[in-house]
């Protein structure tokens, strides 16, 4: 590869690799940002920079919208293998960050049910049990305990703390 095009193609990287660690939720999805998404966190990795990728992963906003934009699970769960699928129990100190379940936007708890049944998928049950049980407690608080998407929330709970071996609990 010509010098020239290598300082081209490390260029692209990094501007990519800037732009998605720059990404904020927004109601209109661009095209740069479906981008994003898909192939954000290899830009990151190409430059070297593993930890800017995790945080993104972590992300659960992020981590949502990177789960929709594939038709399988297979490619999120790839990229986790790419920073280290142990990674995933980062969820765990970041769900301990989020707001009181009260105070969640519906926006935010709809996407920690997707990286909780994500996470789920690929048998991380311990990180899914701390993301499950905050949107338990968050819809039942914003929706009621009868309300169809809290019991949903439980189901998805319970699931999780079965495949834990957790059979009184669930």
């Amino acid at each position: 590869m010509s010098r020239a095009r290598r300082e081209r193609v490390e260029g692209t990287h990094e501007a990519l690799a800037a732009a998605t660690m720059a990404w904020r939720p927004s109601k209109e999805s661009a095209s740069l940002e479906r981008y994003l998404f898909r192939h954000g966190v290899a830009h990151l990795l190409a430059r070297g920079r593993k930890e800017d990728a995790v945080k993104r992963l972590v992300d659960v906003r992020f981590m949502s919208e990177v789960i929709g934009a594939y038709p399988t699970f297979v490619e999120p769960l790839t990229m986790w293998r790419a920073v280290g699928i142990e990674r995933t129990d980062e969820y765990e100190r970041v769900a301990g960050e989020r707001p009181g379940a009260g105070e969640a936007d519906a926006a935010l708890v709809d996407a920690a049910a997707e990286v909780a049944g994500f996470l789920r998928d690929a048998g991380r049950y311990r990180s899914t049990s701390t993301l499950a049980s905050w949107v338990l407690e968050a819809r039942q608080k914003a929706l009621g305990a009868r309300h169809p998407r809290a019991l949903e929330a439980m189901t998805a709970y319970a699931l999780c703390l079965r495949r834990m071996g957790r059979l009184d609990d669930a």
